[in-house]
């Protein structure tokens, strides 16, 4: 399933004039999705980036967080809403329907400047409520230093509100899998969740081989409904500190 995506629009390399615009955006709040994708990008790319153009980057982040007028052009591209004659690059956070795992697809158009400036620009139009956390994220991520070609690690899995039973049904286990997961495993849970307690993820997940981690959202439910921001953040958290 989507869980969320953001389509750049850019002008290439060798136009005298660069330019970087917003395509179509499905970045959903309330499950953090949007946020999260939106870092993702900033951390896959940043290591890519000119070092010299890293405190301009800053500088630019700050001034979209604290609402600043931004004037253009800034970091040798200007930001436009007219995406005529642009390229394009998409850029997507998939989640699994039945195990709640995350996966990334990146679009590389070689040059990594327009996908990070486009993630920060649209961070700055995410509600108000979802922008503090967005925000943190982005700060982390720009931070990453993964080498030329770093990617978000892609052997461990997410899995946010694991449904490891039926409500009402503990003897009805979806564990079968677990025995052949051999990468270390993120379970993001909420106390009050139906498709499994705390103890009962507990108990089973120690089947896992890999190294397995468990963040408790308090009072959370299996929609982890208004704990968007718990959950990006501990997702995130986890992910940048994979070696």
């Amino acid at each position: 399933m989507l869980a969320a995506e953001l389509e750049v629009r850019h002008s290439r390399v060798v136009a005298p004039t660069r330019r970087v615009a917003l395509g179509e955006l499905f970045l959903p709040t309330d499950t953090g999705d949007g946020a999260l994708l939106l870092a993702a990008i900033v951390g896959t790319f940043v290591p890519r980036l000119d070092p010299e153009l890293r405190d301009d980057l800053d500088l630019l982040i700050d001034d979209l967080e604290r609402r600043r007028r931004v004037a253009q052009p800034r970091l040798r591209h200007r930001f436009q809403t007219d995406t005529v004659g642009l390229g394009r690059s998409r850029h997507r956070l998939y989640r699994d329907d039945d195990t709640g795992e995350l996966s990334l697809s990146f679009d590389d158009p070689g040059h990594p400047l327009p996908q990070i400036l486009a993630a920060v620009y649209a961070a700055a139009m995410l509600v108000s409520a979802a922008r503090p956390h967005a925000f943190e994220l982005l700060w982390r991520a720009s931070r990453w230093d993964g080498g030329t070609d770093a990617e978000l690690p892609a052997a461990a899995l997410v899995l946010v509100s694991y449904p490891l039973h039926p409500p009402g049904k503990p003897e009805t286990l979806r564990t079968e899998h677990f025995p052949r997961l051999e990468l270390p495993c993120l379970f993001v849970s909420g106390t009050r969740d139906a498709f499994g307690t705390p103890d009962e993820l507990t108990r089973e997940t120690a089947a896992i081989p890999g190294e397995v981690t468990h963040v408790w959202v308090d009072g959370g439910d299996h929609g982890l409904r208004r704990k968007d921001g718990e959950v990006v953040e501990a997702v995130w958290s986890w992910l940048l500190g994979l070696e």
